[in-house]
Formats: structure tokens, sequence, C-alpha cells
């Protein structure tokens, strides 16, 4: 799962809780130069952490594709749950 996240840090955790309970393998949130440290959120939960700085949501995205090499990709923005 890609998770773009921009200043949303404060919606992660519950966010990266749904996927992890919803046993998605591999849990990717890119930090599009967020000021409020989802860098943080994703240590304590242990998944990948990228940090960029488009300010476009569909570069976050595009960057996201180009870090996986699955089958299938699920994105799911910072402020939603599975």
């Amino acid at each position: 799962a890609i998770v773009p996240c921009r200043n949303y840090a404060r919606f992660l955790p519950d966010c990266l809780r749904s996927l992890q309970a919803a046993a998605v393998p591999r849990i990717v949130v890119i930090d599009d130069a967020s000021d409020d440290d989802p860098g943080k959120v994703c240590s304590e939960f242990g998944v990948e952490y990228v940090r960029v700085d488009f300010r476009d949501l569909h570069k976050v995205r595009a960057a996201g594709m180009l870090l996986v090499e699955t089958k299938y990709v699920a994105f799911i923005d910072a402020d939603n749950m599975v």
C-alpha cells in the first residue's frame, strides 16, 4: 500500500493501524514536504518512509509506483482506513 501524506501525521496512526490489521504486506508512506513529522509516526509503526518535495499528489503517487515491484498496488490517503 502506498500512503501519500502531506501534513496529515495526526491521521496517520489510524491509517497505519488499519493497514497492519488488514495484513497488508508492505506499507510505504510518502511524505510530500510535511511540516508535522510523519516520519516519526512511521518509525513508531515500523513502516517504510520516503520524503519528497513535489507538493503534487500525482507526482507522489507516481513516485510510489516506482518504489514497488508488485503485481498489485493500493493507494490509501493518510486520513482514511481500510
